[in-house]
């Protein structure tokens, strides 16, 4: 969906190709404002993302068959979906979902809190902080900590996993896919990585950076796989462009992704159209980093 928002956003100028590479950072303020708000959504966008989230973790619960899973931290939680589906998927004696935005802890407690699922209010951005108010509610180690497009939203990756690891054997990680031909060359006025863009990402990958990215951070991955977002998620009706030629780059663009996706390998077609993921199962270690 973030696609076809970068498509409809209005207002802001293009950014240029040195601060592509760089990226803009967002000082702490304003990105506590940013995720604080971000969650002020009509209760159809949450429905959809809730649904998106049925996709998100059935592709992540194939990765962890075999794995004994009891406990689960999910950061970043949003509304509570991911933890909710996962709880569906898996036999989990505690659940915890954490979020910066009261609105959406908010959600999760009224929708999807039980007896082993428990969300809560992070105080601040700062992760030293969380993972301190997070110690207070489950002392233990958890089996998995979940990270789900997330992590293309931190400024200090390497300083943000080292300080969440004592408190996590494995770490469960879905990247976005979204530098492409079609969305980088065709698609009008992406805004992207920038505090300007709509959804608030720091960086973007590709199917070969994202490689690079994970073991620049200190991952191993014990498995991993990418997949393509369902059409019918990627381009919902509900973002149909009035605007005719718009109009007609959607349905075009509908009907490329959908041919290229027939014809071409997995990771060819993700270097060509919008929809791409990339999911892992890791442990994590310092001596890892790759520099």
């Amino acid at each position: 969906m973030s696609e076809l928002r970068d498509m409809e956003y209005k207002g802001q100028d293009h950014l240029s190709k040195n601060e592509i590479y760089r990226g803009v950072l967002m000082e702490k303020q304003e990105l506590e404002t940013f995720y604080s708000s971000w969650s002020n959504k009509e209760l159809s966008d949450i429905l959809f993302d809730l649904e998106v989230s049925k996709e998100k973790i059935f592709f992540c619960s194939e990765l962890l068959k075999g794995q004994e899973i009891k406990t689960v931290l999910e950061i970043g939680c949003g509304f509570g979906g991911n933890l909710d589906a996962l709880n569906k998927q898996l036999t989990i004696e505690y659940g915890l979902g954490v979020d910066f935005s009261k609105s959406a802890i908010d959600y999760a407690n009224l929708n999807f809190a039980t007896n082993n699922i428990h969300f809560h209010q992070s105080t601040t951005l700062d992760i030293e902080t969380t993972v301190k108010e997070i110690q207070q509610l489950y002392p233990k180690k958890f089996d998995l900590v979940v990270l789900v497009d997330l992590l293309e939203h931190i400024p200090n990756v390497k300083h943000f996993l080292k300080t969440l690891s004592p408190i996590g054997e494995l770490f469960l990680v879905k990247l976005p896919i979204e530098n492409n031909l079609l969305e980088n060359y065709i698609y009008p006025r992406k805004i992207y990585p920038s505090i300007n863009h709509p959804n608030g990402h720091l960086r973007e990958f590709d199917v070969n950076s994202v490689n690079e990215f994970i073991t620049h951070n200190g991952f191993a991955p014990i498995e991993a796989q990418y997949y393509a977002t369902r059409l019918n998620y990627l381009f919902p009706r509900k973002c149909i462009p009035k605007k005719l030629l718009s109009k007609i780059v959607y349905f075009l663009s509908i009907a490329m992704t959908w041919f290229v996706r027939l014809i071409f390998h997995k990771k060819l077609a993700l270097k060509i159209c919008p929809g791409g993921n990339f999911i892992f199962i890791s442990k994590w270690s310092e001596s890892w980093l790759v520099e």
